[in-house]
């Protein structure tokens, strides 16, 4: 193995590194890092337009228990446009690597750095990537959360591809070169992880870039994301016009829910697995109030139909990439969860059309992309051609729909796809569709081979719900262990198990999590444990 003062002299120098693999691992040790500081990219080390990048800062993070010393290291890449931003990032390098590497995903507009150091989303304790020796890496979208609102990056064309897809491939290429100098050579496999938004870039790593990627898990992902915007778009449009329902009356949806639908799966545990039973027969009449109108404990018929614009099918009217013109109904049950509702679909507070909505990612859409207009407050008009056009145009660029998954299957690539029910900021059921059209393209023996979708019911979209008892549903899964597995063994998952764990991190109730469309059914015995379940069709 080379020395620290050789390593330090090779990283300077700008020579890659001699390998210096021992087995299956290689190792990297504190002066290698530091010789790290300041070096500089040129443009040509990435596949698409920028300015070349830097290393800002790289500091060795000293072991602690259960986790090994890495490598932190933070830079930018420069943009093309003087008015854009720079792509912020961040590399993990653990000192004993195992040959692999995972980059992750962000989250709502991005805009803030992925530092990409410990758990994945839905992970059980002590599954973190890094401390398993895998290198990590994750970019800020190519914006910063700026003010007054996020939704400004939206004005700059370089930007909105940057946060499309472009800065996570330039800085999946610029690693792969960082990870070569470091180590002395380049990762047997590459994994992304994502989940909401960085299941939509998940997604894009399967379709735009199926060639960089040897396996990918997309949880809750934003799939239709120009679709979404627009669906959200019009129910907080709803809310707006006489359809704001304030959390108690919310709570009063969800109980009438229950009432209707919790025990479809054969339990009572305020958890709707049989979710599309649900959607067929919810009714409203016991809450309805009598004379239509708000006030009480009920809800007005302006309430209900914000409601049904939740749980109905939602046509724009006009194409979207991959042919898209509209949603299946998004969500029924958990509406009185945190993060589920609120702030997705309704407003937090009573609001009017021209009070800026900042919390609702779509009216900033709306507002910054579509109309690049910041004081504009709607409604969009739909029909106008010029607005379709750059509606088209989003579409074209940002969504990753297509059904035709042969070239990430051909290269040998693994996919595993998590939804949950109760998610209000995308739309399920859009998600189940598009995996119905994957079936319908490819067929099923192919899908098999390379793809599994997976749906845990009465999760929110942040992944968590609690049961009727008020203790924690299960709602943790190692799925990126699972991906390794499959990609390094062959052993594809199956039927996968959800767990709840205390705050020891000790497990106290399990789950099936089913693979679509096969929902977790009580069979008999103690309903904290998945072998009291089984999964069967709707």
């Amino acid at each position: 193995m080379a020395s620290h003062k050789t390593r330090a002299l090779a990283v300077l120098a700008g020579v890659a590194l001699v390998s210096v693999a021992l087995g299956t691992a290689a190792h990297a040790d504190e002066a290698g890092c530091k010789a790290l500081n300041g070096r500089s990219y040129p443009a040509s080390t990435m596949t698409l337009p920028q300015n070349g990048a830097k290393i800002t800062k790289a500091d060795w993070i000293a072991a602690r228990p259960n986790f090994q010393a890495y490598c932190k290291v933070a830079g930018e890449i420069a943009p093309l446009d003087h008015n854009a931003t720079v792509i912020l990032w961040a590399l993990n390098l653990p000192e004993t690597w195992n040959k692999k590497a995972v980059q992750e995903g962000g989250g709502g507009l991005n805009g803030t750095l992925v530092q990409a150091n410990g758990l994945l989303r839905d992970s059980p304790p002590g599954s973190a990537p890094l401390a398993k020796g895998f290198v990590t890496l994750g970019t800020d979208g190519g914006h910063p959360n700026a003010k007054p609102e996020i939704g400004v990056f939206f004005l700059n064309a370089e930007a909105v591809i940057n946060n499309s897809y472009g800065a996570n491939k330039k800085a999946h290429d610029l690693a792969l070169t960082i990870i070569n100098d470091y180590y002395g050579a380049k990762p047997d496999k590459f994994y992304f992880f994502g989940g909401s938004e960085g299941g939509r870039q998940a997604m894009v790593a399967v379709q735009r870039y199926p060639a960089d990627y040897d396996g990918v898990v997309a949880v809750v992902p934003a799939l239709q994301s120009t679709g979404n915007n627009l669906a959200k778009y019009n129910a907080y449009l709803a809310s707006v016009n006489g359809g704001y329902i304030d959390k108690p009356h919310i709570k009063l949806l969800a109980d009438d829910t229950y009432r209707q639908c919790d025990e479809l799966d054969g339990i009572k545990d305020r958890i709707i697995s049989k979710y599309r039973a649900c959607l067929a027969i919810a009714k409203f009449d016991k809450i309805r109030c009598k004379d239509g109108k708000e006030g009480g404990d009920c809800l007005s018929d302006d309430q209900i139909k914000a409601v049904q614009t939740w749980r109905h099918p939602y046509s724009w009217g006009f194409p979207l990439k991959n042919g898209y013109t509209g949603l299946p109904g998004w969500s029924i049950g958990g509406e009185d969860l945190p993060g589920s509702v609120n702030p997705w679909i309704e407003l937090d507070q009573r609001m009017t059309l021209a009070d800026p909505a900042t919390e609702i990612n779509a009216s900033q859409w709306a507002r910054y992309y579509v109309m690049h207009d910041g004081n504009f407050r709607g409604p969009l008009n739909l029909k106008d051609p010029a607005i379709r056009k750059r509606i088209q145009d989003y579409s074209d660029f940002t969504d990753n729909n297509n059904p035709d998954l042969g070239p990430f299957l051909a290269r040998g690539g693994k996919l595993i796809v998590k939804e949950n029910t109760a998610d209000y900021a995308v739309a399920p059921e859009g998600n189940f569709a598009y995996f119905d059209k994957i079936v319908a393209k490819m067929g099923a023996k192919k899908v098999n081979s390379f793809m599994r979708f997976y749906v845990n019911p009465g999760m929110n979209h942040g992944g968590s719900a609690s049961r009727q008892d008020g203790s924690k549903a299960p709602d943790k899964v190692d799925m990126f262990g699972e991906l390794d597995t499959w990609v390094t063994s062959g052993k594809a998952p199956g039927t996968l198990t959800v767990t709840a764990y205390n705050a020891k991190g000790e497990a106290e109730a399990s789950k099936p999590m089913c693979q679509l469309p096969l929902y977790p059914r009580y069979i008999k015995g103690d309903a904290s444990v998945a072998t009291s379940y089984e999964c069967v069709p709707h």
